[in-house]
């Protein structure tokens, strides 16, 4: 790449000079300097407007040729002194791309007035009596024919505060040439700076509203508007861009209109218009515009509105302001939407009285209470661009039927989801803080059937959401977990009653809330005894959890009430029997002999789980499972081999009343059993899940289709 733009620079070098040995050939080409190739023989302007003609080619470039405009090359200079102030106008046309400048001063020590572009009309303010010498400079280093025109303009009539024209009816209008606009020293700064300016006056014969536009082809007028005196003025309007000033005009005031080009010299004619209309009826505080119901639609025009004194401004800009009024029925979230404005309103809310009003929402939505009256300010909030047609709708939506913790939903069973749109949810004072203030929160309820472990979420939500979790009372909370999404598992305890916060984090809105809480099954507790190895003589697990892994038991393996067992990746060459215990867990083993695990107070795992955490176990003896009556007694007996028979009789379990229902289902699957299987007097009755058993015996009561 670097290779072809070097290629590409070298041709177009060369293309140039064989332009110029073509051009110098020509018959036309001059081979000494002009006259005024140098400071000091510039050519000089006695009369505007001037007119010239010269070639260039062989103009030459002098050390002292000021830079400050580009490169100077081929430069020739002319000088004019103006007798009265105001603008120069220099346009050039010519056969190759000249530039302008302008300077003051001497030979050697110039002070630049003016820098034009290639080819462009240049253009600076001057001052009677005062010489200013122009160069002429080609921008790439080669002359030719140029033509040259100068002119002197005076400034407008109006150009200064104290010749300002006099406007005495409205509608008025006037187009004028400012191109020779000055701008005074006392001038005021308006929204859009200072620059060259021309004045108007407007006695206001009675109180109305005013709309003054400027506009103009050749620059873009700003315009503003003032009362006071010369060099103590205020400023009541500011518009700009072909915007429309609008103020309050008081009959018998005399308000000052300065017009001025914004980001360039002025160039051109200009077009003033000035309007009265009067203001909208709702411009006051005191006219509000009652809304009685929502939906709320209205369009009307604001071009003519008004500011008072005592419009509040903590919201911003309230240029043009119009009011409205409302006392919702009920409490409810309100939204309001400007869309298909012809320009940029803002709202705000308040309550209060006119004069001492209190903040409500700087925009929308805000939540609005039963019986309260809001007052809500729709103003211009550009200043600088004028207001127009505004559409104006609010519309109400009911919080959800949760929407605070005295109305939280109940969860009855787990696990539980919950779908519900929380646009119009609320807070209320005391709503308590997870990771940020709470926003539009929603309530939960539960009480824990049985101890265990549950974990709250708002994940699939389709806006950023907290959950949270609290014990004690609505007045009293203690928070117990909170986490953005998703909770950890959160311990629970039976008979004990449970809040949930979701709230929307950071925005003040919510939307489509999923919500979730799930029981989580918590097997056997923290190992109190671990062993491992080879261990002679059995195992008695009298209290606790003893954890047995990647053992080898001589003897059998014995549970005592309350006491609970995890036994994995071992082999028992005796037999494994529990009586009344809470949680038996038993994976990828071998046993011997008989399992028995006798009037079971809690769950009981006996084989393969999907989750692959557990896998199934041989079993050479037989399996008894009996006489179960917790309700949270599960039987989970799956994908194991069994040499014996398998006999499931007298459990009884309630799904209802566990954080995981699963735990209390008797589920029989994907077992190979070489005898018989026999259920009978179990509640629910035992399933399969959809995996049936391969037995070689007979299936008999409950189990006659697992």
């Amino acid at each position: 790449m670097a290779l072809l733009a070097k290629a590409w620079r070298i041709a177009a070098i060369m293309a140039l000079v064989l332009t110029f040995l073509v051009y110098r050939a020509s018959p036309g080409f001059a081979s000494t300097p002009p006259v005024n190739d140098d400071f000091s023989n510039a050519t000089l302007i006695t009369t505007t407007p001037f007119t010239t003609s010269e070639d260039t080619t062989a103009a030459t470039t002098a050390p002292d040729d000021p830079a400050t405009c580009g490169t100077p090359n081929n430069t020739v200079w002319f000088a004019v002194t103006p007798s009265a102030s105001g603008v120069i106008v220099a346009i050039p046309s010519a056969s190759y791309p000249a530039v302008i400048s302008a300077y003051t001063g001497l030979e050697g020590a110039l002070s630049q007035v003016a820098c034009g572009a290639e080819l462009s009309t240049t253009q600076w303010t001057v001052t009677a009596g005062v010489t200013y010498h122009i160069m002429v400079s080609s921008l790439y280093g080669v002359g030719g024919l140029l033509n040259l025109q100068v002119d002197v303009d005076g400034p407008p009539a109006n150009d200064d505060f104290d010749g300002a024209t006099d406007i005495t009816t409205t509608p008025f209008t006037a187009t004028e040439d400012i191109t020779a606009a000055t701008a005074a020293p006392d001038d005021p700064t308006s929204c859009f700076g200072t620059a060259n300016s021309v004045w108007f006056s407007f006695t206001a014969p009675v109180t109305e509203t005013a709309l003054v536009t400027a506009t103009a082809d050749r620059f873009l007028p700003g315009v503003s508007a003032y009362t006071g005196s010369e060099g103590s003025l205020t400023q009541v309007a500011c518009a700009g861009f072909d915007q429309t000033a609008s103020w309050s005009a008081v009959a018998g005031m005399t308000y000052h209109i300065m017009v001025v080009a914004t980001g360039s010299q002025p160039s051109g004619p200009m077009t003033l218009q000035l309007n009265a209309a009067q203001p909208p009826a709702n411009d006051d505080f005191d006219d509000a515009a009652t809304i009685s119901s929502l939906p709320f639609t209205t369009t009307e025009d604001t071009l003519a509105a008004t500011t008072a004194p005592d419009d509040p401004t903590e919201c911003g800009a309230d240029n043009n302001s119009v009011w409205f009024r409302m006392t919702p029925a009920v409490n409810e979230q309100i939204f309001a939407d400007t869309a298909g404005s012809s320009y940029s309103p803002s709202v705000s809310v308040y309550t209060g009285a006119e004069g001492s009003l209190s903040t409500v929402a700087c925009g929308t939505p805000f939540e609005a209470t039963a019986g309260v009256t809001y007052f809500i300010l729709v103003a211009n909030s550009r200043p600088s661009n004028s207001a127009g047609q505004l559409v104006f709708n609010l519309q109400g939506f009911p919080p959800p039927p949760n929407d605070n913790i005295g109305q939280a939903t109940v969860i009855t069973s787990l696990p539980y989801t919950n779908n519900i749109d929380t646009t119009a949810a609320t807070t209320v004072t005391g709503d308590p803080t997870c990771i940020e203030p709470p926003h539009a929160t929603v309530w939960y309820r539960f009480t824990a059937p049985s101890s265990g472990s549950v974990m709250a979420s708002t994940g699939g939500s389709n806006y950023p959401a907290t959950v949270s979790m609290y014990t004690g009372s609505p007045a009293a909370l203690t928070q117990i977990a909170c986490a953005f999404g998703s909770t950890d598992p959160v311990s629970v305890s039976a008979g004990v009653t449970y809040y949930i916060e979701a709230s929307s984090f950071i925005s003040p809105t919510g939307g489509n809330l999923q919500f979730s809480l799930t029981g989580i099954s918590d097997g056997p507790g923290p190992c109190t005894t671990s062993l491992t190895g080879s261990i002679p003589n059995g195992v008695t697990v009298t209290a606790g959890t003893t954890c047995v892994n990647a053992a080898t038991v001589h003897g059998a393996v014995t549970v005592r009430p309350g006491a609970e067992l995890l036994l994995t990746n071992s082999t028992i060459t005796g037999s494994v029997s529990s009586d009344a215990s809470p949680e038996i867990e038993i994976c990828n083993s071998t046993i011997d002999e008989s399992l028995l695990l006798n009037r079971p107070t809690g769950f009981m795992l006996v084989g393969f789980t999907t989750s692959g955490e557990c896998g199934g176990n041989k079993v050479r003896g037989n399996i008894l499972i009996t006489g179960s009556a917790a309700e949270s007694g599960g039987v989970r007996l799956t994908g194991n081999s069994v040499t014996g028979q398998v006999i499931v009789t007298d459990n009884h379990a309630n799904p209802a009343s566990v954080l995981v229902p699963q735990d209390a289902t008797i589920d029989i699957g994907i077992n190979q059993i070489r005898g018989s299987l026999v259920c009978a007097g179990n509640t629910p009755p035992p399933i399969n899940g959809g995996l049936p058993n391969n037995v070689g015996g007979a299936r008999t009561g409950q189990c006659t289709t697992l």
